[in-house]
């Protein structure tokens, strides 16, 4: 279990185009990015090893997304 504080951002960004009634073809870009640097990991599966302070977490991800979606 991991617990602590941090912050992050997510953005999505898409164009969409209709290519029959109701349904949608769309291509977009994702970022997502998250940090922390004050916190605590403890491992729940070993009872007695105790907790390990975690002084630097830090993760960023970026890329094309691509959907199809069908509108009821």
């Amino acid at each position: 279990m991991l617990e602590g504080d941090g912050r992050g951002v997510q953005f999505d960004a898409e164009l969409g185009y209709q290519v029959q009634r109701r349904t949608v073809v769309a291509l977009g870009w994702r970022y997502w990015y998250m940090e922390s640097t004050d916190g605590k990991r403890s491992l729940p599966n070993f009872p007695g090893a105790g907790e390990l302070p975690v002084t630097e977490l830090y993760s960023q991800r970026m890329g094309a997304t691509l959907s199809v979606r069908h509108l009821w």
